[in-house]
C-alpha cells in the first residue's frame, strides 16, 4: 500500500505540473494569436473550469494509474514477499505460484525453483546427518563389543598367569616332596 500512496502522488504531481505549463502555454498562444481580447476574455472566463475538469481527471488518472500498479505490482510483490517470509521461517512445503510471463512472473518462478532447491538440500542434508548419527552409533556398538572382548582377553590371560604360578607352585611343592 505504501507503494501505491507514493506514485499516485507522483503521478499526480507530474501530470498536475504538465497540465498547469499547458495551460500557461495555451494562454500565451491565445495572447498572441488573439489581439483583440474577445476570445482570451473567454479564455479567462472558463479556465478556471477547465483547469478543475483536467485536475479532476488528473486524480481519476493517478488513482486508476495506483489501481493497475496495484493490481500488477504490489499485489503480487506482496504474496512474494509473504511466501519468502514462510520460507525464512522454515515453510518450504508452500508452493510459489504466479501465472505471468513478465519479470515478476520470472521472479517468481525463480523464487520456486530456490525453494524446491533448498528443500531438496535441506532433505539430503537430514538424510545425510542421520546416516552419519546411524553410522557413529554402530561405531560406538562395535568400540564396546571390542572392549569387551579386550576385557575378556586380559581377564583370561590374567586366569592363564595366575594358572601358571599355581601350576610352578604345585610343581615345586611337588618337587619337594619327593
Amino acid at each position: 500500500m505504501k507503494l501505491t500512496t507514493k506514485s499516485v502522488i507522483s503521478v499526480v504531481v507530474a501530470f498536475a505540473g504538465i497540465f498547469f505549463v499547458l495551460i500557461w502555454f495555451c494562454g500565451e498562444v491565445f495572447r498572441a494569436v488573439l489581439p483583440d481580447g474577445g476570445m482570451w476574455m473567454l479564455w479567462q472566463e472558463y479556465l478556471w473550469d477547465i483547469a478543475a475538469m483536467a485536475i479532476g481527471s488528473l486524480f481519476l488518472v493517478g488513482f486508476a494509474a495506483a489501481a493497475v500498479m496495484y493490481r500488477f505490482v504490489v499485489r503480487p510483490l506482496g504474496k512474494l514477499s509473504l511466501a519468502l517470509r514462510k520460507m525464512s521461517e522454515g515453510n518450504l512445503d508452500e508452493e510459489i505460484r504466479y501465472s505471468s510471463s513478465d519479470e515478476i512472473g520470472e521472479l517468481a518462478v525463480s523464487l520456486e525453483k530456490m525453494r524446491l532447491v533448498l528443500k531438496t538440500s535441506i532433505s539430503q542434508t537430514i538424510r545425510s546427518r542421520d546416516e552419519a548419527l546411524q553410522s557413529e552409533m554402530r561405531a560406538k556398538k562395535q568400540i564396546k563389543d571390542i572392549e569387551r572382548l579386550n576385557e575378556l582377553m586380559v581377564d583370561r590371560e590374567l586366569r592363564m598367569v595366575e594358572l601358571k604360578k599355581r601350576i610352578e607352585e604345585c610343581e615345586v611343592r611337588d618337587g619337594r616332596r619327593e
